[in-house]
């Protein structure tokens, strides 16, 4: 730190020797009866020095470094990361409008590099088989929460229509967004609005899921809109 602060005045010196600042410290009547030294490496002009209240022993000095670096280690970690993600998230290709299971599927979310292999290093005591998916579902979870829900991810859209169209719940799928799982409800329900959209427009009547067979004679189609009046009519026959 007074090596750096000497480089913003006319007085800067790269060679500047620890010692002789250490020497300064020790004979200032500000620091001179609170302040302890701690060799810790160097070569004997540039020793280093673990610098510590005199009030605390050695061991508290040194646990207290090993801790202050650790810290400095996770950020240094959380913000590689973080920022191979936001490339990630810029190199993406765009969602498919609208976006259907097919194209959700077929095209699977590359997890960008760090982030995979700091996954695959956390899970690195979980069976095998386990690693691959758990790497996918919580690499878009990571994806999805560090930009802010911007990048759109299969995980998160697949599961939130499968939770609306099995159950019709508007709270169950709030619920789950806000627990960071699925997309939010405004977004599923003008997803639905879009693929409705685009099966009325398609050139064909029948929908894309049909299995069509040509050399078949016949067809089968059965579409139950409301289940409830289905039964009631069959009860009353």
């Amino acid at each position: 730190m007074y090596i750096a602060e000497l480089e913003n005045t006319p007085h800067a010196n790269p060679d500047h020797r620890s010692g002789k600042l250490k020497a300064r410290l020790e004979k200032h009547k500000l620091f001179a009866d609170t302040i302890a030294f701690c060799p810790i490496g160097g070569d004997g002009r540039f020793q280093s020095y673990l610098v510590y209240n005199n009030r605390m022993t050695v061991g508290e000095a040194v646990k207290a470094s090993y801790l202050l670096g650790c810290g400095d280690r996770i950020k240094e970690v959380a913000g590689i990361l973080q920022e191979d993600v936001l490339k990630g998230y810029q190199a993406c290709d765009e969602l498919q409008w609208p976006p259907v299971v097919e194209s959700l599927v077929s095209n699977p979310v590359v997890i960008p590099v760090k982030l995979d292999q700091f996954l695959r290093a956390l899970f690195s005591n979980v069976n095998t088989k386990k690693v691959d998916c758990l790497v996918n579902s919580l690499g878009q979870h990571l994806c999805h929460t560090l930009t802010n829900g911007r990048w759109k991810l299969p995980k998160h859209i697949i599961l939130g229509m499968s939770l609306h169209h099995l159950l019709r719940s508007a709270d169950l799928v709030k619920l789950m967004n806000r627990l960071g799982h699925c997309e939010n409800y405004s977004f599923l329900l003008e997803t639905e609005t879009a693929i409705a959209k685009a099966v009325h427009n398609a050139p064909s009547l029948i929908p894309v899921g049909i299995v069509r067979n040509l050399t078949c004679l016949s067809l089968f189609h059965s579409d139950f809109d409301n289940f409830d009046e289905f039964v009631n009519d069959l009860s009353g026959a």
